[in-house]
């Protein structure tokens, strides 16, 4: 009955958003002046992100993979909220996150000084092996034909619109790493609502940080959560994800929006620590006996991005 309610209310407030369409995401109205844009399959944003008005600005978590989808997103912004983006957050330094900020070019960018200097050192040499790979993944994925089965057909058209955005953006590049560092936390006052940004240290990466709106109990977690699809842990310390999660949970958070996925519920967490403990546990077996193969749980078969899956265990497995 709980999931029930939330669904008919997030489509309650998404269908009195105001009426914005996007090749790149879907824009949901979460509570007054709190919007999240889903990253839709195919487009270029890849990850989600969020906007909230605080009365005579506005701030943007997360401004997607490319310019391109950003640019959408301040379309929006500017027609029907009509203020200007004073602040853009950055909640990792990974490139499907950040790579947006370039379009808010008046805006403080926002992050912690691990991200800003993850961010500086990584993102020449990964834009300069991605304009060889990004093509080459382009080629491969307008030649095979559309997928029968209806799941690798979604996934298919996701890892399509993620090269493709890409190979379109990488000549546009300017690398807009954050400028107004915090540590632990930061609050943003508005006259509409406040923000807080968090950082409990590393989680997914060696710094996440997340969105937190306390009077709306709502929270922007980038990807710290994955809902419905597989997350990476190839650049993690598991065990610190769990400690993280469970540092979230005790805010008594209602709506959580994942980096990748639908929005969520208290219940999204759980399954996250779920499943990073479960890839504990396979590493483990994996590690004991190295020729063993590890089947995917049946509870995740149905969760995009399986590929990660394999990479998962294995990293477990060095742990």
């Amino acid at each position: 009955m709980r999931f029930l309610f939330f669904t008919f209310l997030l489509f309650q407030l998404s269908a009195s958003a105001q009426n914005f369409a996007s090749k790149h995401f879907q824009l949901q109205k979460l509570a007054p002046n709190v919007y999240t844009a889903i990253a839709k399959n195919g487009g270029s944003a890849i990850c989600n992100a969020g906007v909230i008005d605080l009365g005579k600005e506005v701030l943007v978590f997360d401004p997607f993979l490319t310019p391109e989808a950003a640019q959408d997103l301040n379309r929006f912004i500017k027609k029907h909220l009509k203020k200007t983006v004073r602040y853009v957050v950055n909640s990792h330094s990974h490139n499907d996150h950040i790579r947006g900020t370039q379009v808010f070019a008046n805006a403080s960018v926002i992050g912690t000084s691990i991200i800003r200097q993850a961010i500086l050192e990584s993102e020449p040499a990964d834009i300069k092996d991605e304009a060889t790979i990004a093509p080459k993944r382009v080629r491969y994925y307008d030649s095979i034909p559309k997928a029968k089965d209806a799941w690798q057909a979604e996934e298919d058209l996701l890892w399509k619109g993620y090269y493709n955005g890409m190979a379109r953006s990488i000549p546009h590049l300017k690398t807009t790493p954050p400028d107004h560092l915090f540590s632990d936390s930061l609050t943003i006052k508005g006259t509409f609502t406040d923000v807080q940004l968090i950082s409990f240290g590393d989680g997914h990466t060696p710094s996440d940080l997340f969105l937190y709106l306390p009077k709306e109990k709502i929270a922007f977690m980038g990807d710290l959560l994955f809902i419905d699809m597989h997350p990476w842990l190839g650049f993690s310390k598991p065990l610190n994800w769990i400690s993280y999660l469970n540092k979230v949970q005790a805010l008594g958070i209602n709506t959580y929006i994942p980096g990748h996925g639908p929005a969520g519920t208290p219940d999204s967490i759980n399954t996250m620590i779920s499943y990073i403990e479960k890839l504990l546990q396979l590493g483990q077996q994996k590690k004991e006996n190295t020729e063993l193969e590890i089947a995917l749980p049946d509870e995740y078969k149905h969760w995009h991005l399986r590929n990660f899956f394999k990479y998962n265990v294995s990293f477990a497995s060095k742990l």
